[in-house]
């Protein structure tokens, strides 16, 4: 029981660490030539601008994949082009880095109680429900194809089989496809009416209905 709660630990302070490095290297600019345009495809066609193994890409992106994809995930999700549920990335590091744990003290639970390691089952669910969800987020963000079965089915098949590929993929999606500005967060939050949009419309002034003109 002991060394599953030492090794749970040990991967905790790795992913810690992990996103302690990611955040104090370098970061190369991406080139112009490796930037890319999103398809201009149907919404049921359009899908990732990168594939799941274009690994020769960006060099850099593609060995923080490897070596730590977590770190990378935490970076692409709290990015402004992202903006997952809001949260920095220390705090979705800290969140892969708590499942660790869980996950030790789940399985030191089933030696416990002499059962199978069932107890992890679930925490593995909801952290295939968050990759899951933050995949279909940036779906959403860059008006790709999202919200259906087969969408929902891809996108549990590379994180549960294909963790690197999952995480690359977004974060190229994320870093180096133009046409979206990293001035502002982007949020999920419909955008307010334009003043063209609101010509016409009913409004009510001192208590009176009359329609906004231009």
């Amino acid at each position: 029981m002991t060394s599953m709660m030492a090794r749970s630990c040990a991967i905790g302070m790795y992913v810690l660490f992990g996103g302690m490095l990611y955040l104090n290297c370098r970061k190369a600019t991406p080139l112009p030539t490796e930037m890319r345009q999103q398809s201009s495809d149907t919404f049921s066609e359009n899908t990732f601008a990168f594939g799941l193994c274009e690994c020769c890409h960006h060099c850099e992106t593609s060995c923080w994949a490897i070596w730590c994809p977590f770190a990378l995930w935490s970076a692409t999700a709290s990015s402004p082009k992202s903006n997952f549920w809001g949260w920095a990335f220390w705090q979705l590091t800290i969140l892969w880095a708590g499942f660790c744990l869980c996950y030790g003290i789940a399985n030191v639970m089933a030696v416990f109680l002499g059962i199978l390691p069932v107890l992890s089952l679930p925490l593995l669910l909801v952290e295939k429900c968050i990759q899951v969800w933050h995949r279909q987020h940036l779906r959403k963000k860059f008006n790709l194809n999202h919200g259906n079965c087969c969408t929902l089915t891809e996108d549990a098949c590379v994180w549960c089989f294909c963790i690197p590929c999952a995480a690359m993929q977004e974060a190229l999606q994320v870093g180096f496809v133009e046409g979206m500005p990293l001035t502002a967060p982007l949020t999920d939050a419909p955008a307010p009416p334009s003043q063209q949009e609101l010509v016409g419309a009913v409004v009510r002034v001192d208590g009176r209905q009359a329609f906004l003109q231009a």
